[in-house]
């Protein structure tokens, strides 16, 4: 179960919505929700994370930002965009 509300949590910190001129204006929500909802979940392995205190909910809700961030920046320098 702690890894459903890391999923949750990292998706709602992956920075949606985004502003027009971000870098990766192509991609649709779910990438982006997607992308922050598993960042955090690879944080958690690494890091166990306790998503009953504060500071586990704000760093899933922080790796989740920069797990999309990360991620988005990647595949944006490789060329893969999404065709949606």
């Amino acid at each position: 179960m702690t890894w459903l509300i890391l999923l949750i949590l990292g998706a709602w910190g992956s920075g949606w919505p985004r502003d027009p001129e971000d870098y990766w204006p192509k991609w649709c929500i779910a990438c982006r929700l997607i992308l922050g909802g598993i960042s955090a979940v690879i944080v958690n392995a690494i890091v166990p994370i306790d998503t009953a205190t504060a500071t586990g909910m704000a760093l899933a809700f922080a790796s989740g930002y920069a797990g999309s961030r990360l991620f988005g920046d990647v595949f944006v320098r490789m060329g893969v965009t999404p065709k949606h």
